[in-house]
């Protein structure tokens, strides 16, 4: 679980999700918003990145890429947020950061 990580008033948050076509995750959208710690702007990004009521991909809150309007999904487990060069894992109960190795590889 993410402890309350303190970070600057304004964050800017990268959603990255998987596409059945490749392996890697793919940036999909870029989301500004004020927050005062790590856990509440996760949170929040993943909510305004659910298809409930509408299309999140049409919200005037996020800078989406046009090639994620073509096949929009929710935010699911597995994917990414990026905050501040940090990666944080989607998981079944909240988020997981992801630790880079020194080799490269990713761990969780």
């Amino acid at each position: 679980m993410l402890l309350s990580k303190k970070i600057g008033s304004m964050v800017n948050i990268i959603i990255k999700q998987k596409k059945k076509s490749s392996p890697e995750h793919q940036e999909v959208a870029r989301l500004e918003l004020a927050s005062k710690d790590v856990y509440s702007a996760l949170d929040i990004a993943y909510r305004l990145t659910q298809n409930l009521d509408f299309s999140w991909c049409n919200s005037k809150h996020l800078t989406v890429h046009d090639r994620a309007k073509q096949g929009c999904r929710s935010t699911s487990v597995g994917d990414v947020l990026s905050i501040d060069g940090r990666e944080y894992l989607v998981c079944v109960s909240g988020f997981s950061e992801i630790k880079k190795t020194r080799k490269g590889a990713t761990s969780e």
